[in-house]
Parts: structure tokens; sequence; C-alpha cells
């Protein structure tokens, strides 16, 4: 009764894309989800009846093709490779343990790595928080800071903010609220820049049968303006003999066509080039790349 109950809602407020916390599915009633959705699509990573679950609804209100998915057998975490119009993104839904375990969300970077997409929209109940000034009241101590602290590179690392504190940097708003008082923002939508540039909306609105906030975010995928990305170089490259041969074999071919010549003799860490030395290394990155 609450699962057709909580369905109905999503409906009436006509979201496209929900991101479900904490459904208690299992692969048993999967199939039943999908029938009361309706017209859509639905994905799961299911665990139990009473703990953990997370899913991904999808209207057939836009168009999108799905590449992959990623299912998280423990019911914490969900990703779809997918396209929606013409933007390729890693999307995801995180149901973060309530512990002090850095591991899991290494785990999830590792996931997210081997994905390869450079943009990312990914959202959940984090249980860590970005802030504990701004996003915790009542709190007697910082839980959870080696996952915090890890959460936190990892951000930095790909590119991702948060979205909500993005639009409202000072305020003290909440997604929890817990015994004695207590209240935090541990649920929130974490997105790359370019996704970031074409997110209209941005709101905490009530939840609804939990006690937990809903998160809402609008996204104007046909405004998107595809930049360049994000370029990481594959280190285990730097394990390869044959490569490492090959690029200062290149490095020298380099020196040799744009030296000048009369130099010939000099130290090699001397050589003076014909170009600039900023055109020589953007010539030389670019041959390198070939």
């Amino acid at each position: 009764m609450k699962r057709n109950d909580v369905l109905l809602w999503l409906k009436k407020i006509k979201l496209d894309i929900a991101f479900l916390v904490e459904t208690h599915s299992t692969t048993r009633v999967e199939q039943i989800w999908k029938d009361e959705w309706g017209k859509g699509t639905a994905f799961f990573s299911s665990y139990g009846s009473s703990s953990r679950g997370v899913a991904i609804l999808l209207q057939n209100t836009f168009t999108y093709c799905l590449h992959q998915c990623f299912s998280d057998p423990e019911g914490r975490y969900l990703f779809l490779d997918i396209t929606i119009h013409s933007c390729r993104l890693t999307m995801g839904v995180v149901y973060g343990p309530n512990v002090d375990d850095p591991a899991f969300f290494e785990n999830i970077y590792t996931i997210l790595d081997s994905i390869g997409n450079r943009s990312l929209l990914l959202g959940g109940d984090w249980n860590v928080v970005q802030d504990y000034d701004l996003d915790t009241l009542n709190y007697r101590q910082k839980n959870n800071m080696q996952a915090h602290n890890k959460l936190i590179n990892i951000m930095d690392d790909l590119d991702l903010v948060d979205i909500w504190r993005e639009n409202n940097p000072d305020s003290h708003t909440y997604t929890w609220h817990g015994p004695y008082k207590k209240m935090s923002r541990l649920d929130y939508f974490l997105v790359s820049t370019d996704i970031g540039q074409i997110c209209n909306t941005s709101k905490i609105k009530p939840g609804y049968r939990s006690d937990h906030s809903l998160i809402l975010i609008g996204i104007q995928f046909t405004n998107i303006n595809r930049g360049k990305g994000t370029w990481k170089f594959n280190n285990s490259l730097l394990l390869d003999e044959e490569y490492k041969r090959a690029v200062k074999l290149c490095i020298n071919d380099m020196i040799n066509v744009h030296k000048i010549s009369i130099l010939d003799q000099i130290d090699p860490m001397s050589v003076r080039f014909s170009t600039t030395d900023q055109l020589f290394l953007e010539v030389l990155k670019s041959s390198i790349l070939g």
C-alpha cells in the first residue's frame, strides 16, 4: 500500500526522473514496481525487504538511450551510463552507510572512473554532510569524518559541486530530522560543472511518508553546450616499456626538427628552439597524443 501510494505521489508531482533511497525492494517485487510505475522504466539495486535498496525511475517524457547499468548487490548504489538527448552522462543514486566507511566512497570513485563519463549527476542519501557548521544542528560531535574527507577528495578529483549549496551558500536548511532535535543535510545532488550550468532549479521540499525531505532539481538537457571535457592521463601507460620508448623517440624527433642547428653540440638541457618554448611544448604534446 505504501509503495503504490508513493508511486502515485511521484506521478502527481510530475517528475521525469526519480531517485529513490531505502526502497526495501527485493528482486521478487521489482516487476511489481515496474508495473505500478506504468509507462516509464525502472532500474533497481535491491537487497532485502527490511533494509537498503535504491531505484531510478524514468518517465517516458524524454528521449534517452541506456548504454550500461551498474547495480550494487548490497543495495547501496545504482549507476546508469545513459544519453539524454545529446548528452552522455553517468546518472546514479547512492545510499551511503551510516558508519565511517571511506572504502565505500573509494569503490564508488573506482566505478565512476571505469565508466569514463565526465558528465555526472549523482544524488541520494549520502549519510555524510558537506559542512558540519552549515549542515548540522544539535550534533554533539562530527560523525563519519574519514568518509567525509574521502567524499570531499572525490568531489575535487571529479570536479563535482553540491548544486543546492552552490545556489544557497549561507542557508541552514536540513533534509533529515532525528531524535533529540538533531537535524542535518544528508541528502543532496552532486553534479559535474557542465551539468551544473544547465541546472535551473535546486530546492529542498517536504518529503512524503518519509523522515527525509524531497531534493528537487531541474535540468534543461537541450541547452547543454558541450565543451572539451576533462582529460585524464592513463598512468598505466607508464608501466608500458614500448610506450615509454615510443614517447622518448617522439621527443628526440621533435627536438631535432625544432632546435637551432648551430647549437647541435650544446648540452641537450640547454637546447634552443626555432619556436617559443610554449609552442614547442604544445606541438610536442600533440605529437605524443598522436
